[in-house]
Formats: C-alpha cells, structure tokens, sequence
C-alpha cells in the first residue's frame, strides 16, 4: 500500500471514528434525556401520590399512635398486667382451642379443671379488665417496626376467658355468662386496630367472644343483662380504614430503606423504585376508597382494585417491592364483613330478645332493623315451634335459609 492509499486509509478511519464518536455521544445524550424523562415521570407521579394525602390521613406512624393512644395515667394501663398474665398462664392451653361442639361431658371436666388452676391469671386479666382504660398497648418506641409479640399473647388469654364464659353457660349461670362476653368484647376492643396484623387479630377475638354471645343468650336473661350485651356488642364497629392508613405508613417506611441498600440503589437510580412505591401508594389509594363505601358496594368495588392489581402486578416497571406490601382487599373484606354480619345477627337477637322479656311473648315475625352488610337489606328471621334464628345472606349473597355453611347466623331457643 502506498503513502497515498495509507493516507486515505486513515482518513476513512478518522471518519468512522468521528461518525462512530458522535453516533455513541447522540446515543447517550438520547438514554440520558430518556432516563431524566423517566426519573421526572415516575417521581412526578410519586410526589402526586403524595400529596393526594391529606394532613388528616398522615404517613407518620407516629402521628396514629399519638391520636389512637391518648396519654393517661401509668396506674390506668391495663397493659403490665396483661403481659403478667401472659407470663403466669406461659405456653399453657385451654382444651376449648381443640375440642369440637358439642361437647361431651368429659371435655367439660377437662375445661373446669383447666379454669380452676389459673386462678392468678383470672385475678390479673379482671384486674386488667377493671381499669377504665382497659388497653393493650404495642410498643412503638423502637420506631415503625412494632413489637407484637404482646398483641400475640392475647390469643391464648382470651381463649381462656371464653372457656371460663363456656363454662358459664353450660352451668347455666347467667351473670357470670354475661361478665364473660363483656370481658371478652373489651378484651377485643383492647386490641389495636391497626396495622394489619393487630387488627385482624382484633377481628379474631371480636369472633370469639361473638361466638360466646350465643350460647349466653340460651340462658333467661334479665332485660338489665340484655341491655349490657347489647351495649357490649355495639361497641364492636370493626373499621379497616386504619390498618390500611397504617399499612400505608408502613410501606412508605420501607421504600425509604430499602433506597439505601446496595442491592436497590440502581433501581433508585434509575428512578424505578419511585415508580414502584408511587403504585404501592396507587394500590392503597384504591383500598382506602373502596373501604369507605357503604358495606354492600364494597364487594363489586373491592374485586375491582383486586383485578387491576392482578393484571398489572407484572407489568413494566418491575414492582420490586409492592408486589409484597400491598394486601390483598378481598380477604380483608371477607374478614371484615364476616364479623360486621355476627355483629349485626347478634345485636338484632339481642333486640328481639329484649322485647320477649318486656312484652312476654316472642312476635312470629318481629320487626328487624339491623341491616346486613352484605346487602344492605334488613336481616331475616325463620323460626321453628323450638328456635328461631336470624342470618345474614353471607358472602354468596345466596338466601339459604339460615344454612351456617352458607349465612352468617344466629340460633336462639324460644322460651
């Protein structure tokens, strides 16, 4: 090759490497407006999330905490002596968490003789129970992550509380029935109502101590009884709004430290972690509207958010974290619902039992107003020439008659 050809030779490469230069710089200048426009994008629509919540509906934890727990005095806590308990009554468990209905007298034995050895737990929970602000408290000291192992020690307290109800009413002993459920509805109401966990497990014991309401209304009641079951049952309104509003809180903790870990910096880099946690804050946003519906548009609405949530869970961008945090609506509303219907059964039996005891006779259709929060409608009543029972349609929405596999019932005996 000759020096001419060597120049044009290396003219032509000169060429391509500055065609080549430019080339990749116009590429990066495109992937880098590219990814300023994307970071814009997803963290506009994150600090639209944002603002889209009120003052009255803060990310602050803490913020719940202070309105949920207002101060009072450290003599009023209920709070030492139902972790005392817990500790006295240990990993012991009542025979009524294993058992199955109807029991023979031989179980009744056993849960007799269970109650009678844990007579310094009983004197702890009634004195927790005697305190006028009778409340579990969660530790929230430590920062967002709660302790709840405290909220977990519940379960078995109250499963001793409602054997001791049991026992109550198969010796037919109406006064201390009813104590029973009043103890059992404040130990529900103790429970917090948020986040998630507490406040399922507050649905848990609110079933419990339903359940018991029963079997007390079996017995003759007095009308100043009645009127205190009823009382106790109407406290128990369970709301979901809370728990969302704290899972909510929860979840913007969590995308602000996982942002800081090595493994998810370059998704904060990129501006995908804030596309993700601004569709965490979309998901809950949704729920929270669901939930403030009237009880029966809850379940069209909720199934909604639930296909949305489905059909875009694995879409781009990538939700690294949401597809952990966000719960699902559907079983929180079939929680929730399930034991707003005992609620409403038990109050409407209650109603129609009082009016037995003042007029003396028990109407072949009384008058029901309570609705069902499955439809909105009042609930329904059969009766037998033994019983009568009032149901709400259930989840299926289906008129079955008071079938428990199916409506959300309650039996009471005629008197």
């Amino acid at each position: 090759m000759n020096e001419d050809e060597q120049r044009g030779h290396r003219g032509a490469m000169t060429r391509w490497s500055v065609r080549l230069a430019i080339i990749l710089g116009v590429t990066l200048a495109l992937c880098g407006a590219v990814l300023l426009v994307c970071r814009t994008y997803y963290a506009g629509q994150l600090q639209d999330e944002l603002d889209s919540i009120g003052p009255e509906h803060s990310l602050a934890i803490a913020d719940l905490v202070a309105d949920y727990y207002p101060p009072i005095a450290a003599t009023d806590n209920a709070a030492a002596l139902w972790l005392d308990a817990a500790a006295v009554y240990g990993d012991a468990e009542s025979p009524l968490a294993t058992a199955e209905p109807p029991y023979s007298e031989a179980v009744w034995e056993q849960l007799r003789a269970h109650v009678a050895t844990h007579d310094q737990v009983f004197d702890l929970i009634d004195r927790a129970l005697q305190r006028p602000d009778c409340r579990f408290d969660v530790d929230y000291s430590n920062g967002i992550m709660a302790d709840f192992t405290a909220v977990l020690s519940l379960r078995p307290l109250t499963q001793l509380l409602a054997t001791r109800t049991a026992l109550a009413v198969h010796d037919r002993k109406p006064e201390e029935a009813t104590a029973g459920v009043e103890g059992l509805f404040r130990c529900a109401a103790s429970c917090p109502d948020f986040p998630l966990v507490p406040f399922l497990s507050r649905l848990a014991f609110q079933r419990a101590a339903l359940q018991q309401a029963e079997g007390v209304l079996a017995l003759d009641l007095t009308a100043s009884q009645l009127q205190r079951l009823e009382s106790a049952v109407r406290s128990q309104q369970p709301n979901a709004m809370r728990a969302l509003y704290a899972e909510r809180a929860l979840s913007s903790a969590h995308f602000g430290e996982v942002a800081t870990m090595d493994g998810t910096r370059l998704l904060a880099w990129l501006g995908l972690l804030d596309a993700d946690h601004a569709y965490c804050l979309a998901g809950f946003r949704s729920y929270l509207e669901v939930f403030d519906l009237p009880d029966p548009e809850r379940i069209a609405a909720v199934a909604k958010v639930d296909d949305w949530q489905m059909s875009t869970i694995g879409a781009f961008p990538p939700k690294a974290l949401s597809n952990l945090i966000i719960p699902s609506g559907a079983m929180i509303l079939r929680s929730l619902l399930s034991v707003r219907a005992l609620v409403a059964v038990t109050t409407a039996a209650i109603q129609t039992e009082r009016t037995r005891v003042v007029t003396g006779v028990l109407a072949e259709q009384p008058v029901i107003e309570v609705l069902d929060p499955y439809t909105g409608e009042p609930l329904r009543f059969v009766r037998t020439s033994s019983h009568y029972t009032i149901y709400s349609v259930g989840a299926d929405l289906g008129d079955d008659l008071g079938d428990r596999n199916t409506d959300v019932a309650i039996t009471v005996p005629i008197k």
